[in-house]
């Protein structure tokens, strides 16, 4: 092509890492430039405007209202706008929405906002797209393509029109339910019995339309569009409140929220004992035009209601993993549920990624607090798939990221709480490579660990451990101090392949000094203290216990129920717990309860008992325990 007859083509930089762009800079035939755009993705020739969504970002912005605000902004653009769909029928099966809500959303776009919808399967066919209908366009201006339609005048004329896109409805049937209901909206607003009623419609055709408008919603199909234009408003989301560390993914996030939901966004950062300074995330915030700012000292409230509670259980995920990360997960979701209601947000936002489990453990929180809440996962929704196009989104809207004091990032991908911090990604995505040395930040290597023991005794009160060495201690500060005397140990570190709720099993490494030290003293403590059925039964519904934290369902009614029998068995269990730390190792070396101890000395001593315990009553026992396997050792034999 002439290049003077190339098509002027301006991209919004919002899809400057879109594989779009790149299949479009194949096309000579456009001449790009890339700049932020007020509406659209794709502006061609300053009269042709595309919006381009996947089929996994239509199912996701028509759950949380954003879809028809960007259609209303379309639609009221001045040039002529349209819609790419780009994906395949896989992709809605995966987004799990259903298919009547899709087909309703799809009617509103095309009925009653007029905006044409186009197929895609990649995006290099949602390039080629645009190709033809620019090639259209000019071939129409210039006269080639004949008009042979005529758009249909009148009132009456056009809402037949518009009804002739329902399914199983012709110019015939679109005429009479005109004719009987008066208006479209009656029409779509109509029960089936209603519909049926209608010569020529029946009970199939009238559940058919049913279907078809089921899940437009209430009031988008007045004609006067000022309705539409409030309706829209209601249903585009207006402050969210977003889970923010400051780090370079939540801080790309809180600008991502403030350009593509045009909406205000409340930041809230948790100080769970995570050990960083939570100012800074204060001051990016600011920079950022956030004028509602959040940060909470959680760690009592956290240890105190979410880390002890779980330690009662003795829980542990499959037999390495003591759910640092997963436990910290409900006490977040539920803050951010609070602090929507304080600040009348309508929906929530976190930074979990669409393949971990904190994206379960959050949104199954925030579901069972709030069944109504709007929740919004970048990650689930963007292109900015790779931490290269996090790093070039962040650089092209001037948001700093956070450096270690040697001018580098970590490689790895850390979570940190008072509880553990863990390490995931880099080269631990090999199970084989062992983790580097200077990888781990709160424990030293066992084998540099202290020549000399450490002992220490933790008191129990109702199955939790309220202080160390005879001083009364915060549920906080417990957990604290047994991180710092458990870390110089080199007590803690783990490497383990974890299985996924989602399905993937996941290499992760992990420090939990002060946990590892309260659960071996916690068991110890009960051995003296339970019953023995109690707890055996208590072992067998350990491992439940820890799959529903694990898996997000803290707030879940068995959980609960879990919670209630377990704290049921903890009245019991007081006392003090001796414990040696050496090199890695904790050891118990004593134990005793003053007012719940099950161990009888003169029961269970090897020496003379006085007659504490009758030897020969064993006798019986052991005869009737061995019935059921002498019945049936001598019908084998026989």
């Amino acid at each position: 092509m002439d290049p003077s007859q190339a098509f002027s083509m301006r991209v919004d930089d919002r899809e400057a890492s879109s594989p779009v762009l790149a299949a479009l800079r194949r096309h000579p035939e456009f001449r790009i430039q890339v700049e932020r755009l007020p509406v659209g993705d794709y502006l061609i020739d300053d009269s042709l405007l595309f919006e381009r969504k996947t089929l996994m970002d239509l199912a996701a912005s028509i759950k949380d209202g954003r879809l028809f605000a960007q259609a209303e902004r379309l639609a009221s653009a001045g040039p002529r706008g349209a819609l790419i769909l780009e994906g395949t029928a896989k992709d809605l099966t995966e987004s799990r929405m259903r298919r009547e809500a899709i087909q309703g959303a799809l009617l509103t776009l095309t009925l009653f906002f007029g905006l044409p919808l186009l197929r895609a399967r990649d995006p290099d066919e949602s390039a080629q797209l645009m190709l033809f209908a620019a090639l259209q366009q000019r071939s129409f201006a210039r006269g080639a393509i004949p008009r042979h339609g005529k758009r249909p005048r009148g009132k009456a004329r056009l809402q037949s029109h518009i009804l002739q896109g329902l399914p199983r409805i012709g110019p015939e049937r679109a005429k009479r339910l005109i004719e009987h209901f008066g208006s479209i909206e009656a029409v779509i607003a109509a029960d089936a019995d209603a519909l049926a009623s209608v010569p020529g419609i029946g009970d199939s055709i009238a559940e058919t339309i049913r279907w078809a408008v089921r899940e437009i919603p209430a009031g988008i199909y007045s004609p006067t569009f000022p309705s539409w234009s409030r309706t829209m408003a209601q249903g585009a989301i207006k402050k969210v409140v977003l889970a923010y560390s400051g780090g370079l993914d939540t801080s790309v996030i809180l600008k991502w929220l403030q350009e593509e939901y045009g909406c205000e966004v409340v930041t809230f950062t948790a100080d769970i004992g995570q050990g960083e300074e939570l100012e800074p995330a204060r001051a990016k915030a600011t920079a950022a035009g956030v004028k509602e700012i959040y940060i909470d000292d959680l760690r009592e409230e956290f240890v105190r209601d979410f880390v002890f509670p779980m330690f009662r259980a003795n829980a542990i995920y499959e037999g390495e993993y003591l759910l640092g990360t997963s436990i910290a997960r409900p006490l977040i979701g539920k803050r951010l549920i609070e602090i929507a209601a304080e600040t009348g947000a309508d929906a929530i936002s976190h930074g979990a990624t669409g393949k971990g489990n904190d994206q379960v453990r959050f949104e199954l929180t925030a579901y069972a607090l709030n069944p109504d809440i709007k929740i919004i996962a970048p990650w689930r929704e963007w292109d900015l798939l790779s931490r290269e196009k996090l790093m070039d989104y962040a650089a092209s809207r001037g948001i700093a990221v956070e450096m270690k004091r040697d001018g580098t990032k970590s490689p790895y991908s850390m979570d940190a709480n008072l509880l553990h911090i863990s390490y995931e990604g880099y080269d631990l995505e090999d199970p084989w490579v062992e983790p580097g040395a200077d990888m781990w930040r709160w424990s030293v290597a066992p084998q540099d660990a202290p020549d000399q023991p450490t002992v220490i005794e933790l008191m129990f009160e109702r199955g939790d451990c309220v202080g160390i060495d005879g001083q009364q201690m915060s549920p906080a500060e417990v957990l604290a101090e047994l991180n710092r005397i458990g870390g110089a140990n080199g007590i803690g570190r783990s490497d383990i392949v974890e299985n996924r709720y989602v399905g993937m099993k996941s290499r992760g490494c992990y420090e939990t000094p002060g946990g590892t030290i309260l659960l071996k003293a916690h068991r110890a403590m009960e051995s003296l203290t339970l019953d023995r059925e109690a707890a055996h039964l208590k072992d067998e519904l350990m491992p439940r216990y820890a799959s529903l934290v694990y898996n997000g369902y803290w707030f879940a009614p068995e959980r609960l129920m879990l919670q209630a029998a377990i704290d049921a068995t903890q009245e019991v269990v007081n006392g003090v717990v001796r414990l040696r730390l050496y090199k890695g190792n904790v050891m118990v070396v004593g134990r005793k309860s003053e007012t719940n101890s099950l161990f009888d000395a003169s029961i269970a001593t090897f020496e003379e008992d006085a007659g504490a315990y009758d030897q020969k009553d064993a006798t019986g026992f052991i005869r009737l325990n061995a019935l059921r396997l002498r019945v049936a050792g001598r019908k084998n034999r026989c």
